[in-house]
């Protein structure tokens, strides 16, 4: 079951978004400019059941591999 879930990685496709947003915040102070931080975002409601949410996790996920054979 948990090698349908496996694949080869290669670090080249995954972008690092971290590294980049804090590069441009970089270079907007070292032009001067004032940087606010973002609003606080609305969270996601924490699951009442961790279980229950792993489990709908993994019927989605395998719902979605079942479509690509």
């Amino acid at each position: 079951m948990f090698e349908e879930l496996t694949c080869d990685w290669d670090p080249d496709k995954d972008k690092d978004r971290y590294r980049a947003r804090l590069k441009r915040v970089v270079d907007r102070k070292r032009k001067g400019e004032t940087i606010k931080l973002p609003e606080d975002g609305e969270q996601p409601d924490t699951p009442s059941d961790l279980m229950d949410a792993l489990e709908r996790t993994l019927a989605e996920l395998q719902a979605g591999s079942a479509g690509r054979r």
